[in-house]
């Protein structure tokens, strides 16, 4: 679609963009997607081994008075524990639970870009058509105003009667009234673009005359149903929704199975000396 808003230049696709950059929902079904995608790799730290490690140094004096002695003994220890999971459910439920509502999230985000765009292009359109209607509004006013000034000429002129003038003074009410009316819709219709991108426009310009509109390819209306129900991404993410359920419910039963860890241990107690004085 060429239609661009006219004296900035903007075309649907960029106005699109601004609103993607003003829309609340959309900001956050990005927010909620980032922090679910930190939860994955914090579920997968769980089953991957951890390292512990301290070390102790001490020193100690001992003074006696009588016989004189001075006694120093120090000593230096490590230790370092390395654990490896090897057997745990609920840490791998907990996982696989994780990147479920991840995946979830993405669609989420994903459908909520989508609306967007349904939204951008519903209020672009809805303008168009409301500048249409007030365009034919005038127009129609126009010519029934032109219409009275010739009853009321021919009322003059003695070649038309009072009834003639008043049934076009009717007309001419009735289109008046029908041009207000468009003009209040193309008003709200701005207003809704403006809602929509927080950008303000004096008018948009149309599609070209010369767009092609052509049938749907498949041209069966079963077949778009079809497609629809199988690509919904609200669908696809209330799915993976109850996988993720399902596993954190299995992560719960898990809490009471065996476990299984690969420990290593090591401890290293390095000197210890004393002398007399």
């Amino acid at each position: 679609i060429s239609a661009c808003l006219v004296g900035s230049e903007m075309c649907i696709r960029d106005r699109y963009l601004d609103a993607r950059q003003n829309n609340s929902e959309l900001a956050a079904a990005q927010a909620d997607q980032a922090a679910r995608a930190e939860a994955v790799p914090q579920a997968r730290a769980g089953l991957l081994p951890t390292l512990s490690a301290s070390a102790d140094l001490n020193a100690t004096s001992t003074s006696l008075q009588q016989p004189r002695q001075d006694t120093r003994r120090s000593g230096t220890s490590y230790q370092a524990v390395l654990n490896q999971p090897i057997f745990r459910a609920d840490r791998w439920f907990t996982l696989k639970a994780a990147q479920a509502e991840d995946q979830q999230a993405q669609l989420e985000l994903a459908a909520a870009e989508q609306k967007l765009m349904f939204d951008s292009a519903q209020a672009y359109f809805g303008l168009l058509k409301a500048q249409d209607a007030l365009a034919a509004a005038k127009a129609e006013e126009a010519a029934l105003k032109r219409q009275q000034q010739l009853a009321e000429r021919g009322l003059q002129l003695g070649l038309s009667d009072r009834t003639d003038v008043l049934q076009a003074q009717a007309g001419h009410d009735t289109a008046r009234a029908n041009r207000i009316v468009a003009q209040k819709q193309t008003d709200d219709a701005f207003e809704a673009l403006d809602t929509l991108t927080h950008q303000q426009y004096q008018a948009v310009q149309g599609l070209r005359h010369d767009m092609p509109v052509l049938l749907p390819e498949p041209n069966d209306a079963r077949r778009w149903v079809d497609t629809a129900v199988r690509q919904n991404l609200t669908l696809q993410a209330s799915q993976f929704a109850l996988e993720a359920t399902q596993q954190t419910l299995s992560a719960r039963k898990a809490g009471h199975a065996p476990t299984l860890d690969a420990v290593s241990y090591t401890h290293l107690r390095a000197h210890e000396t004393g002398r007399n004085l």
